[in-house]
Formats: structure tokens, sequence, C-alpha cells
């Protein structure tokens, strides 16, 4: 048994009535691999949707806000659902993508400034689950069941039919997960080395990979909802599904293989419900409940 403390917060309502987002709706929030936290606000007005980015910089030693930044995007034909910081651009992507024989594929990423500038389009498939980019700008997008099977916003033969994809940054597939025959997919993170780790049905397995050399794990734990490490790579930690309440457990974690699962327990400044939305990548956890949000690299346990 273990525990992580989170020792303070970031009150994001202080933010939001600063930046005049209390009448928008938070979409999402990621972790960037410039360890930077972006949430994504939408608002709509008549068939339009306006987008504004939130840029936390956070001290993840302590989860004290450093510094911030606001963008404000503009108005939108599509709804999006995921950003993420692509060499010096936000990248912005709908989980959604339609196609037509007459038309083709709708795309559905883009590649902006802060000043409302798009440099690039491209698609990313449709049913879009997870999406991360790296440093060098490859692109990792996972995807739901509706996303690999086809049939769907008129997808016969959908880009995402082999679960996981990496991408090159002008929307080039460079890998897939063909081999591994994911019948579902259900989360990845990025390790210390930016190595792509993913974790599916029906095995069950985690997979690491560079691109090139993949790694099996057999994890010991069924539909675990996400996971991530800590800093000095000895552990790895699984948040459990959705009707087991949001609990963690960690294990050890080596080359060959990862050890048996022990309990973890999040501890909060007081006493706090069990939140509902979180963002892992690498060490680094955020979670926020209701409007407090907690944030901290796991060094070591």
């Amino acid at each position: 048994m273990a525990n992580i403390l989170f020792e303070n917060f970031v009150n994001m309502q202080v933010l939001e009535q600063k930046y005049m987002l209390l009448e928008y709706k938070l979409i999402n929030f990621l972790i960037g691999y410039d360890s930077k936290i972006y949430f994504l606000y939408e608002t709509k007005k008549q068939t339009k949707f306006y987008y504004s980015v939130l840029e936390l910089e956070i001290n993840w030693n302590s989860g004290i806000l450093l510094q911030e930044k606001f963008y404000s995007l503009g108005k939108f034909s599509m709804q999006f659902h995921f950003i993420q910081p692509l060499h010096d651009k936000l990248l912005l992507v709908s989980s959604t993508s339609r196609y037509s024989v007459k038309t083709g594929e709708q795309k559905n990423a883009i590649l902006l400034d802060s000043t409302e500038n798009i440099y690039q389009r491209f698609c990313l498939g449709d049913c879009i689950n997870d999406c991360l980019v790296l440093s060098d700008g490859r692109i990792m997008t996972g995807y739901f069941v509706e996303g690999m099977i086809g049939g769907h916003h008129g997808w016969d033969n959908p880009v995402g039919k082999t679960g996981v994809l990496i991408w090159n940054d002008s929307g080039q597939i460079i890998w897939n997960a063909e081999k591994y025959g994911i019948l579902e997919y259900y989360a990845m993170n990025i390790d210390n080395q930016e190595n792509l780790w993913f974790y599916y049905y029906p095995d069950f397995y985690l997979i690491q990979t560079d691109g090139i050399t993949d790694h099996i794990y057999e994890p010991h734990i069924a539909e675990a909802e996400n996971f991530f490490f800590t800093k000095d790579t000895r552990h790895i930690i699984f948040l459990k599904n959705q009707y087991q309440h949001l609990k963690f457990s960690y294990a050890s974690l080596n080359y060959q293989k990862i050890g048996t699962h022990q309990k973890l327990y999040l501890q909060y400044p007081k006493k706090t419900n069990i939140p509902w939305r979180y963002a892992f990548r690498n060490a680094n956890i955020a979670i926020l409940h209701q409007q407090q949000l907690f944030a901290k690299e796991i060094i070591s346990i």
C-alpha cells in the first residue's frame, strides 16, 4: 500500500472568471510535451463553435501555478475535442470525421497558432478516443470501437481500423498496431524516452513501442481505464475501471515484466469527493475536482 499526497491546488474558477470563461464549456484538458496543461473551452453561437485555450505552467513538485496564457482561437464549423502543442503551433482535433464518396474524408485536425492563423488541415480518422503529440511532432491516436469497425459516419474502410496509429507532423501514417489484433483500444501514455505505451482488449497487454521495436508486457489487470509511470521508471500505476470508483493500484516495472499489484491512495489537502476528470502524461498527473486542479509529478513510490 502507498499514498500520493497533493498539497496544493489551482483554483480554476478564479482563472475562468479572469478570462471571462464562465459561460464556456470545458471540453477537455491535456498535458503537452512541454509539461504544460492545455484547457480547451467551447461556446456555441448559432451554427458556429468558438474556442478558447488556457495554457498553464505548473510546478509539478508543489502543484502551484507558475504562469498562465490565454488564447482566443475564434470560430469554427467543426467541434473539437483534443488540444496538444505541436512544435510552436497548436493542434486541434475533432473526435469525429465523416466520409462521403463525393467529397472524401473530412479533415478533422487543424494546426494553428495563437492568433487564429491556420497552417494545415488533415484527417486523423473517425471516433478518436485519445490523442498525444511528442516533442518531435509525431502524433499518437487511439480509437473507439466505432472508429475501428467502420459503418460509422460513412466510413467503410476506417482509418483507425488497427486501433492505434502513429502519424508524422504532416498527418501521414508512419506506424500502426495491426499485428496485435486489437478489438477495443483502452488507453495510451508516453514514457521518459517518449516511447508509446498502449493497452487494449482482448489481450489486456501493454505494448511499448518506439515505432520500430516493440515490447509486450502482461500487466495482470483487466479493463483498467488508464495508466501512468513513476519518474524513476520503477513502477507503473493503473487507474481501474469506472465500476471500481476510480481506484488506483501500482506494480513494479522492469524490462522483463510487471509485478504484483498493490493498493494506491490519493490524498488531498481536505476531504474531497472522488474526482472524475484527469490527464496523465508519463509521470505527471492532473486531476480536476469541481474547479480545483491538483497536479503532481510522481517521482517514486
